[in-house]
């Protein structure tokens, strides 16, 4: 289980997380990407986290391993 968040200064809004990741991350209200958990739970989710965080283009997603 790893802890995550999206660094709001940093981001760009390219929404390549929810399309990696999309049990990780979504949209608020406003069509804001956000969070949609604290951490993601088992491997697949690991996976999927992983890959999020290589694909975010201003690295604004951060993690605990």
């Amino acid at each position: 289980m790893a802890k995550y968040e999206i660094l709001e200064d940093r981001c760009v809004q390219t929404a390549n997380c929810v399309e990696i990741a999309p049990s990780l991350f979504g949209f608020d209200d406003d069509g804001v990407v956000t969070t949609l958990k604290d951490s993601s739970e088992g491997p697949d989710e690991q996976e999927a986290l992983n890959n999020a965080v290589r694909g975010c283009p201003a690295l604004a997603i951060v993690h605990d391993e």
